[in-house]
């Protein structure tokens, strides 16, 4: 398995400076992730692309979930927020809804990946080791 990282945002600050990343372990390397996105024609990236929008298409989130096989690689709780999501954000008469989560937006991009290279699997690793506060804040300045 290949370690491997996928930033949203703005990860190098010439915005809104604000960005997450997600970790995830998968059985091709990045090259190869990133080549299985493209294959499947399917633009995850042009959602939520603008500042403060998080409008995101209801009908290419239920097809990506679902030819994406979402079910085969969320965690229990990242499952329960997409199952929170469709309960709450949905409306039948809008074309979007609005999104909250960088991990959803995460699974959304995978789901590509696998819709273009179906053998892909995918494994969310959490990043969080314990951490000391050492101190060092005049370090920083701007």
């Amino acid at each position: 398995m290949n370690r491997i990282s996928l930033t949203m945002g703005d990860p190098y600050g010439d915005g809104h400076g604000q960005d997450d990343t997600v970790y995830l372990n998968c059985n091709v390397k990045v090259t190869e992730l990133a080549e299985a996105y493209k294959k499947s024609n399917i633009d995850v990236q042009s959602q939520c692309e603008d500042y403060e929008d998080r409008n995101f298409s209801q009908e290419m989130a239920k097809m990506l979930l679902e030819k994406g096989k979402a079910s085969e690689f969320v965690t229990e709780s990242l499952q329960k927020d997409i199952d929170d999501m469709f309960k709450n954000e949905f409306h039948e008469d809008e074309e979007d809804f609005t999104l909250y989560s960088t991990d959803i937006f995460a699974v959304f991009w995978l789901c590509a990946a696998r819709i273009g290279n179906p053998d892909i699997q995918i494994e969310f690793v959490t990043i969080n080791p314990p951490n000391i506060e050492i101190g060092g804040y005049g370090l920083f300045w701007m």
